[in-house]
């Protein structure tokens, strides 16, 4: 599991020198793409999560950046509570959907 902290070195690395500021954010796929160069098997879940334990690594519509100021963080922030409350709302629908069987024994069909 060596190479995964390589990967994430490297990532980071990248991020770090080519992709200053929210303009020049690489795009996911883009990152993805160039990563398989170095690991082929690696998913995009995978991905994902590497760039997560990545805390100084910025995000948002365009890709993954770093930031060049305080805006581009509060800016981060502000896409990522958005994305967080829309999860929540889709939780609760599913709640509200399925609230019926939390409190029957139909709940079972589901075990």
């Amino acid at each position: 599991m060596n190479y995964k902290i390589n990967l994430k070195d490297l990532i980071l690395n990248l991020i770090k020198f080519n992709h200053r500021g929210k303009n020049k954010a690489i795009k996911r796929r883009e990152l993805l793409l160039y990563c398989r160069q170095i690991d082929p098997s690696l998913s995009d879940r995978e991905l994902r999560r590497i760039v997560e334990e990545l805390s100084e690594v910025c995000t948002g519509p365009k890709g993954y950046f770093m930031p060049e100021n305080m805006k581009e963080v509060d800016e981060t922030i502000e896409y990522l509570r958005k994305k967080a409350l829309a999860l929540l709302q889709r939780v609760k629908r599913i709640e509200e959907h399925y609230k019926s069987l939390f409190d029957s024994s139909q709940r079972r069909l589901f075990i």
